[in-house]
């Protein structure tokens, strides 16, 4: 299996990470923040379409935790406990019906 790159989409407010080589496709980024997930452009992930709190919140909501999202000038590391950053627990932990796909 080829392993493609982290994905990284910046704004002065929030930066938005996506790993493809964990994403389940499960559609949740999509269904519930469409201007900023669209997988029909080309940069699919437009973190500039939604306030900084919109994009964090749905980005929790991934369950392979494919995408972080964080805070410009957050410490962007999972557990780090100022941070906003959306994980998931590592997606080989987590038997495949849990995480949606």
């Amino acid at each position: 299996m080829t392993s493609r790159r982290l994905q990284v989409y910046a704004t002065g407010a929030v930066t938005v990470t996506f790993d493809p080589n964990i994403c389940v496709h499960s559609g949740a980024c999509v269904r519930g923040l469409p201007q900023v997930f669209n997988v029909r452009e080309k940069r699919w992930v437009r973190p500039e379409r939604a306030p900084a709190d919109a994009v964090i919140a749905q980005v929790q909501r991934c369950p392979s935790g494919a995408l972080r999202a964080w805070r410009a000038g957050e410490d962007p590391s999972p557990g780090h406990d100022g941070a906003h950053a959306a994980t998931a627990p590592d997606a080989d932990d987590v038997p495949l019906e849990e995480r949606g796909g």
